[in-house]
């Protein structure tokens, strides 16, 4: 898979504490030409993330340990992880949940099911960041 002027497969960190969502998104992302690293849990995806250092993750809130916020929290704290695009998926509708996501840092809010169509556009950088509240 090409990403614009890098001739590379695109690195995709997916984070849910439910096994087999995480795998079914994962499965069609491979399928799309996606490197996709999963997992379950909170505090081993941090590890990951600043090991692998993905393109994007795609962050569930509601985890086990430490909310998905904390995560993205984490993430954006780190110089590798400042630019990186982290996405919410996750089944949580209200209004006050996008914007907790908005301020700790995600790019991205979708919600369960995400349509994989809306999730390739985002990861191809097709729809343009939302821009993350002054620090």
């Amino acid at each position: 898979m090409f990403f614009g002027d890098r001739m590379e497969r695109r690195r995709i960190l997916i984070v849910d504490d439910r096994e087999d969502n995480a795998n079914a998104l994962g499965s069609l992302l491979r399928l799309h030409g996606y490197e996709v690293f999963i997992e379950t849990d909170p505090l081993v995806a941090l590890s990951v993330a600043a090991e692998k250092r993905p393109d994007a993750v795609l962050l569930d809130l509601g985890l086990p340990r430490l909310s998905g916020y904390d995560v993205c929290r984490c993430i954006r704290a780190e110089p590798w992880g400042k630019e990186m695009l982290i996405i919410a998926i996750t089944g949580w509708t209200r209004e006050s949940d996008r914007a907790e996501a908005r301020a700790a840092g995600f790019d991205h809010y979708l919600v369960k099911p995400a349509e994989l169509e809306t999730v390739e556009t985002l990861l191809k950088g097709e729809d343009r960041r939302a821009p993350r509240p002054p620090k």
